[in-house]
């Protein structure tokens, strides 16, 4: 088996304008070759959907101004080869989403939903998601901002068991610092820290996560089978909804 990294796609970043009824953010993507990202934009403020010549645009309800990016590789061990969808990054995530849940969905140029990953009975898994957990003072944060289970992935596998040994919920931005400085402790106090609120805080527009996908590998079956496949991929489409 190998994997050949591919730059990532490319979709140029757009600050979506605010709309009153969105429920989603979808990404549509040009599967051509190395999968080319479509350039997005919205109708009009009355309206949830854009049209893009082949597909429909919709914001979520708690911010309607993330940015998604997908990554893909490229398996190269038949003679035809496999593109396959790695991983999608979201940011510029507002802190109004913290307590929400996020649901992140693939879809097809028919619009039917695309097996992401595989759990290891061999049971597809065709979406995810995931918790904005929110932050106060009973958070445990280090010394860096990081703070634990600051996402949290509720996706279950076929045992009924949380999937993270195929699916992985990673955050990547910390915390941003209050006014008020770290006391000279905090770097070797024991988690949880007292009162992480006076130092920490939730970004207002500008948290972000990354949603990796790693396929269980089966008897007779390569992991790489369990990969959506990037050259399929029409939208990307990632609604939010209470917890």
């Amino acid at each position: 088996m190998s994997l050949i990294e591919i730059e990532p796609i490319e979709i140029e970043e757009k600050r979506f304008p605010k709309v009153y009824l969105g429920l989603a953010i979808s990404a549509a993507i040009a599967s051509l070759g190395l999968a080319v990202g479509a350039l997005i934009t919205i109708n009009g403020s009355n309206s949830n959907s854009a049209e893009l010549g082949h597909g429909v645009v919709a914001v979520t309800h708690c911010d309607s101004e993330i940015t998604m990016l997908p990554f893909e590789s490229f398996y190269s061990q038949d003679l035809l080869g496999k593109f396959t969808l790695n991983e999608v990054q979201l940011t510029g995530i507002s802190d109004q989403c913290s307590g929400k849940d996020f649901i992140l969905k693939v879809l097809d140029q028919n619009g039917v939903k695309q097996d992401i990953s595989v759990d290891a009975a061999g049971v597809p898994i065709d979406s995810v998601r995931f918790y904005f957990s929110r932050f106060g003072a009973g958070s445990s944060v280090d010394e860096n901002g990081n703070m634990a289970n600051m996402y949290l992935l509720l996706t279950k596998d076929s045992t009924g068991t949380i999937a993270d040994s195929v699916i992985t919920v990673l955050p990547t931005s910390p915390l941003v610092p209050t006014a008020t400085p770290l006391p000279d402790t905090w770097a070797t106090d024991t988690p949880p820290y007292a009162n992480p609120d006076l130092y920490w805080k939730l970004s207002p527009n500008d948290n972000s996560v990354s949603i990796v996908f790693n396929p269980a590998a089966r008897a007779g079956v390569d992991s790489i089978a369990g990969f959506a496949k990037a050259n399929l991929t029409y939208r990307i489409i990632l609604e939010s909804a209470d917890h």
